[in-house]
C-alpha cells in the first residue's frame, strides 16, 4: 500500500530529523526532499522499483513525489532529513519536473548532519547545509526528464485513490478527476506502477484490510465494505489468492504475534 505522507507534505519552512537503526519503512511518497545518509551498516532503497544499497558513507537524495521505501536486512543505522522546497528554492526551480539518474553519492560529514539534528542552530546555516546535501547530489548524477510534465502527477494519484479506495473508482473516472487522457494515463500508469489500475487497487485495498484486521475488532464482513469490496465472497476470494490465508485465520494469526 504506496501511502501519501501529508505530515511531510512540504509546509513551508518544513525541516524534520530522525536517526534509525535496522530502518524499515513501506512504499510512500510525499512533497518534500529526503535526504538518508547511512552511518553504519547497509540499508536498501528502493525508488521507483528499483532497489540501491547504501552502505556506510552512502547517501541518497529523494526528490519530492518520488515513490520510496527503506529495508534494512540485516544492520544499520541511519540519519534521515525530509525538508520542504522552499527552503532550497533555487534548486527546486532547477530541477523540478526532472529526476536524478542514480541519486547515490559519498557523504562522510557527520558535522553537518550535527547541525541538522540541531534544532537550534542557525537558519542560514541549516539552509546551507541543505544546499551542499543537493549541491552533492546533483554532482553525482544526470538530471532526466519524469515520465509526465506533471511532476505532481504521484501524488495526485495516490491522494485519490487514498482518498476513494473504497469506492467504486476505475481509471476512466481518474483520468476525468485528474484531467489526463485515458489512453494516455494508461500507459503513464503502468510505467510508474509497473501494473494496471484494477491490480493496484485491488492490491491498496487489500493492504488496507490487512491493517485493519490487525489494529481493530471490526467483522471481516464490515472490513471488507470498508476497503471496497462488494460482497464477502469477493473480498475472501481475493485476500485468500493474495495472501494463501482466509481474512479470519490472518487475524488469528497476527493476534498471536502481538500476545
Amino acid at each position: 500500500m504506496i501511502l501519501f505522507e501529508n505530515i511531510h507534505s512540504g509546509k513551508n519552512n518544513y525541516l524534520y530529523c530522525q536517526t534509525d537503526k535496522n530502518l524499515s519503512f513501506a512504499e510512500h511518497t510525499h512533497f518534500g526532499y529526503e535526504f538518508i545518509a547511512v552511518q553504519k551498516g547497509e540499508l536498501v532503497c528502493t525508488l521507483f522499483h528499483t532497489p540501491m544499497t547504501l552502505s556506510a558513507g552512502k547517501a541518497m537524495l529523494i526528490l519530492p513525489n518520488q515513490i520510496h521505501s527503506y529495508e534494512t536486512k540485516e544492520y544499520s543505522e541511519s540519519f534521515l532529513c525530509v525538508f520542504s522546497p522552499d527552503i532550497v528554492e533555487d534548486f527546486f526551480r532547477e530541477t523540478n519536473g526532472e529526476f536524478f539518474e542514480v541519486p547515490v553519492f559519498d557523504f562522510h560529514d557527520d558535522e553537518k548532519i550535527e547541525v541538522l539534528k540541531n534544532s537550534s542552530s542557525n537558519r542560514f546555516i541549516v539552509k546551507s547545509v541543505l544546499y551542499y546535501v543537493c549541491g552533492r547530489a546533483f554532482d553525482s548524477s544526470k538530471l532526466q526528464r519524469r515520465l509526465t510534465a506533471d511532476p505532481d502527477f504521484t501524488y495526485k494519484l495516490l491522494y485519490f485513490v487514498q482518498e476513494n479506495y473504497a469506492e467504486d473508482i476505475s481509471l476512466k473516472l481518474l483520468s476525468e478527476k485528474l484531467g489526463y487522457n485515458y489512453t494516455y494515463l494508461s500507459r503513464l500508469f503502468h510505467k510508474t506502477f509497473q501494473c494496471n489500475f484494477s491490480e493496484f487497487i485491488r492490491g491498496y485495498r487489500l493492504e488496507r484490510a490487512c491493517d485493519l484486521l490487525k489494529t481493530t475488532d471490526k467483522s471481516v464482513a464490515r472490513v471488507a465494505i470498508d476497503c471496497g469490496f462488494h460482497t464477502i465472497r469477493n473480498f475472501n476470494y481475493a485476500f485468500s489468492e493474495k495472501y494463501h490465508l482466509t481474512p479470519t485465520e490472518y487475524r488469528k494469526r497476527e493476534s498471536k504475534k502481538i500476545t
